[in-house]
């Protein structure tokens, strides 16, 4: 017998949760992970109206450090050795989480919410890359047909008949944060093998995202350095305030719950800005159907990713 119990069979999904409360939890908490960051995407796009990309990403990388540290003063921090597990986070902020935030919220401004977290979800596939040439991992068939439902995905939201078709400049912005950000997870199973608890990962994390910013600060043009203008420092106070509610969530989520479970859920965070973004910003955000179709494909693609054995 699995030591899960709903993998015994092929139950429905209503039996599952009568069986096992604790899929429902890591369902009700996963979800959440992903509306928080839904949110917080949301809320950085209408920083970066009149505020820096640069800007929000110090005030996004501070409140983490500084929210974390709280929450740890508080509850305590249960953790093996701190080494080598610190140097690995330290490494995930400064050469991953640092750059792909930076680029992200460039992506955010350049090409919006809605076109900018779905292309941000091909994350995993990055992962998985680093995962073949590093870990030594090999693909299966999931990860296979998962590809190609990403591929199909991210070509509706790149060409978009109906909305704004992205000229090549624009889909390359919009995948270099994946490209970093795939990154983390290599760091972070480096450092968990050793670090129990991952809101000391989570501050170590954004010290090093926070270093990176500042050390690449000279590169960054002057006007594109420090500025939030009217509203800026609020929404960028929100977004920081609703990825610690993410980060929050997601790790309460895989306390009940196996990894390949709860990262699709994760990712839903680009639906939930899809729908935010047609609500609430439609002078901002042009949401075809088309697009909310393809951020669908993704996340089916990034759930079939998920169901590989590595996942």
């Amino acid at each position: 017998m699995s030591p899960i119990p709903f993998l015994d069979g092929p139950v429905s999904k209503s039996a599952r949760l009568k069986r096992n409360p604790l899929l429902s939890i890591a369902l009700f908490w996963g979800l959440l992970a992903g509306a928080s960051f839904g949110v917080g995407d949301f809320a950085i796009r209408m920083g970066v109206r009149n505020g820096t990309p640069f800007t929000g990403a110090i005030i996004i990388s501070s409140t983490v450090i500084v929210v974390s540290g709280v929450a740890a003063s508080i509850h305590g921090v249960t953790a093996g050795p701190l080494w080598p597990a610190v140097g690995w986070f330290l490494l995930m902020g400064l050469a991953a989480s640092g750059p792909g935030r930076i680029f992200f919220f460039y992506s955010l401004r350049r090409i919006g919410v809605s076109r900018a977290t779905v292309l941000i979800t091909v994350t995993p596939l990055f992962s998985l890359l680093y995962a073949v040439v590093f870990l030594g991992e090999r693909p299966s068939w999931h990860i296979v047909l998962g590809l190609l439902f990403v591929i199909s995905g991210v070509g509706a939201v790149v060409k978009d008949r109906s909305g704004i078709r992205m000229c090549p400049k624009e889909v390359l912005l919009g995948l270099t944060p994946a490209l970093f950000l795939g990154g983390t997870l290599v760091f972070s199973r480096l450092g968990m093998q050793s670090l129990r608890d991952p809101t000391l990962g989570n501050i170590v994390t954004s010290l090093g995202s926070l270093l990176f910013l500042l050390g690449a600060q000279p590169l960054i043009p002057k006007k594109e350095r420090w500025g939030a203008g009217r509203g800026g420092l609020m929404y960028f106070g929100l977004g920081g305030l609703c990825y610690c509610a993410a980060f929050f969530a997601y790790h309460t989520a895989l306390g009940a719950g196996r990894v390949s479970f709860i990262a699709p859920l994760t990712f839903t965070s680009a639906l939930f800005s899809i729908l935010i973004a047609r609500l609430f910003a439609q002078e901002l955000e042009r949401v075809t159907w088309r697009l909310a179709a393809g951020g669908l494909v993704v996340f089916i693609g990034v759930y079939l990713v998920s169901l590989s054995k590595g996942g």
